[in-house]
């Protein structure tokens, strides 16, 4: 791994700069454009190590890529952790969560996961083939069992233990399945309606000690800017968003988590990244008061 560590750093920020596999533009470029984002703010970037996932250097399919980047990511949230800093992923797309849940070691991760979409699609039920509107169901044991079980120590995560929030664009088979992936969804519009307050319950009963956060960043209103070209309306504002995910970090619980899915090829005005950069600040923030916090 390519790493810019500080001794006193209680964060790390770890890129993983790929969609589907691969370097490139769109969503592969929207870690490298966060962090140029974030470059001149000395409030988040001071004391903070940084590394960086290398890509595959050789002609293995999409899939083998997606789950070898993954082996890599394992390893390095696993060694952030035991350094004691926590592990912030910015990744060009949602398959991070195999690689940073299962670095956690943890034997019962929960998981609390802010998207637009689904996400819960199996090999089975896909109309697209899109992989990564399948990592939902990839964490949690539904499909790609056996390349799943080629990340070290990966375990599925209870379904009981997934809170999937500000999901509202759906393929019309999707809607069809919420009732067979029974997770706790919140949708966009009870999350749009009752901001953080929409998750009290749903955080309230979730029983494991260890929770990692994804942040798809098109949750957030397509009204408040263009992240990448899957924006919907009618999520959460930028400020609901935030809110909440302060709401996940006052459970004293977060361990990891992952900011994924910025586009810059999709973000003409900017405030796509405005919106992305806030989002890091947040967690950063939250991340930093959590370790200050006695216990």
């Amino acid at each position: 791994m390519t790493t810019n560590a500080h001794t006193d750093a209680p964060i790390r920020l770890i890129s993983m700069p790929f969609h589907l596999g691969r370097t490139g533009e769109g969503l592969a470029a929207g870690p490298d454009a966060i962090l140029r984002g974030i470059a001149g703010d000395h409030a988040v970037i001071d004391s903070i190590a940084t590394s960086r996932i290398p890509a595959v250097e050789d002609d293995s399919s999409e899939i083998a890529c997606i789950f070898e980047i993954n082996r890599r990511l394992s390893r390095e949230v696993a060694s952030s952790l035991e350094a004691g800093s926590f592990p912030l992923v910015l990744s060009g797309n949602c398959s991070c969560c195999l690689g940073t849940v299962t670095g956690l070691r943890s034997p019962r991760p929960a998981v609390v996961w802010f998207d637009a979409h689904y996400d819960s699609n199996t090999a089975d039920t896909t109309r697209s083939g899109f992989f990564d509107g399948m990592a939902g169901a990839v964490l949690t044991g539904h499909t790609f069992v056996g390349m799943a079980e080629s990340i070290p120590g990966f375990r599925p995560v209870r379904d009981s233990d997934v809170i999937m929030a500000g999901v509202r664009d759906f393929d019309p088979h999707e809607r069809d399945q919420l009732g067979e992936f029974p997770v706790t969804w919140i949708l966009g519009d009870e999350l749009r309606n009752g901001g953080a307050a929409a998750l009290d319950a749903p955080l309230g009963a979730l029983e494991p000690a260890d929770i990692y956060l994804h942040v798809d960043v098109d949750c957030i209103d397509a009204e408040e800017g263009r992240v990448n070209r899957y924006a919907a309306p009618g999520g959460p504002s930028l400020g609901q968003l935030c809110e909440s995910i302060e709401a996940v970090f006052a459970t004293g619980k977060v361990r990891s988590a992952a900011v994924t899915a910025y586009d810059p090829d999709s973000d003409p005005d900017g405030r796509g990244l405005n919106s992305a950069t806030a989002v890091v600040r947040t967690i950063v923030a939250a991340a930093r008061a959590s370790n200050e916090r006695p216990g």
